[in-house]
């Protein structure tokens, strides 16, 4: 009975550092008793750090995307996108985008979603960056603009 204690101490350890705030501070002191003493261990300090984690969906990899899109050359595709903050304190997140080779090049640009549309909404900006407190999320849109003489895959 006693490791099974002892493992549900460590897991609600983990549990209440994994959702701690960056700069929390956790103290923790063991005791012990013996006949009618009490002994107490020195105090044991550790402070939360900071911990950056993203998370954006849908996800995928070239050989497996996470979404798909047609467009004609000369033409649009849109890709809708939820960017978290899933750490535990405030961080800027840099925007951008990869291509790998291929013949032609699209015009790209990231945009805040407002209305959560899916589309590219008149007067929006493209944004390069966007800082999320923790918990909180954003929707993008991802807008591709394919070359005139585009043809293939990309």
């Amino acid at each position: 009975m006693r490791p099974l204690r002892l493992l549900t101490i460590v897991l609600l350890f983990g549990l209440a550092w994994a959702q701690s705030p960056a700069g929390t501070v956790i103290r923790n002191q063991a005791s012990a008793t013996v006949g009618s003493e009490t002994y107490l261990s020195n105090v044991v300090e550790t402070e939360i750090l900071p911990l950056c984690a993203p998370s954006l969906t849908p996800n995928g990899t070239p050989t497996a995307p996470g979404q798909r899109a047609v467009a004609p050359a000369g033409g649009f595709a849109y890709f809708a996108y939820l960017l978290q903050n899933v750490g535990n304190a405030p961080f800027e997140f840099g925007l951008s985008w990869t291509q790998q080779p291929t013949p032609w090049t699209p015009a790209v640009a990231l945009y805040h979603d407002v209305n959560a549309n899916a589309q590219r909404d008149p007067g929006e900006p493209p944004i390069d960056r966007v800082t999320l407190r923790p918990g909180a999320s954003v929707r993008l849109v991802l807008e591709v603009r394919l070359p005139g003489d585009a043809s293939g895959q990309l």
